[in-house]
């Protein structure tokens, strides 16, 4: 009995132990960050984003005093606490085309570094460089849809068949009938008729103005 009144105090005295112990090294964990929000070497960042530094851990009120920060160029910033992650606000906007570095600290002893890149345009100019943009889409779009109208077969060319290529020359106003391979004369009309028959089946109505083109001949092919 006294052997086991004795192994079960050792037990309970291991257990303590044990409990103390993790309790003490989860107090005592290494504080240290685990993902930041620019991502390290990320490029084109707006230049009103906020910067996130997530920690491995959740710190109580008096180790939040012990972190501090130093972004280069110095930058005025306020910051909060979001449970394990310390957002950073710069007061006004980044600065384009800059590359940022970001230290983060705790008890003085540095525990990351890491770098972004601005984008180049302002969000002034971002905005600006946006609005000509839709307007260019919405041209390039009214554009299309003329041409479309004006040449709904187009979209179908050009026309590649074993013996002839057919494509549309805009600056002829005709179809160019390309022939692959040398014909003798007779055999050359027959497949010309072919190519003049693909032309028609694009809902093409006569006269149709083409001309060919036989090996060896040479032009600018669009």
């Amino acid at each position: 009995m006294k052997i086991k009144k004795i192994l079960l105090i050792a037990l309970a005295g291991i257990s303590v132990i044990s409990i103390l112990f993790i309790i003490f090294s989860s107090q005592t964990q290494k504080v240290s960050v685990i993902s930041t929000s620019p991502q390290d070497k990320q490029a084109n960042i707006v230049l009103t984003t906020d910067i996130d530094i997530t920690l491995n851990k959740t710190l109580t009120e008096k180790e939040k005093e012990r972190i501090s920060y130093k972004i280069s160029p110095e930058t005025e910033t306020d910051n909060t606490w979001l449970v394990n992650s310390l957002k950073i606000i710069p007061k006004e906007s980044l600065k384009p085309a800059t590359k940022y570095a970001v230290e983060t600290f705790f008890d003085q002893s540095r525990v990351s570094l890491f770098s972004f890149e601005t984008t180049l345009l302002t969000d002034e100019q971002s905005q600006r460089e946006g609005s000509l943009q839709i307007k260019d889409d919405y041209l390039f779009g009214e554009t299309y849809k003329k041409f479309l109208a004006d040449y709904p077969w187009y979209h179908n060319l050009p026309i590649e068949k074993a013996n002839y290529r057919i494509i549309y020359d805009f600056e002829q106003k005709s179809f160019r009938i390309r022939l692959k391979v040398a014909f003798e004369k007779e055999q050359r009309s027959v497949i010309i008729k072919e190519a003049v028959a693909d032309i028609k089946n694009l809902g093409i109505k006569d006269p149709i103005k083409y001309y060919v083109l036989d090996l060896n001949e040479t032009t600018s092919e669009p």
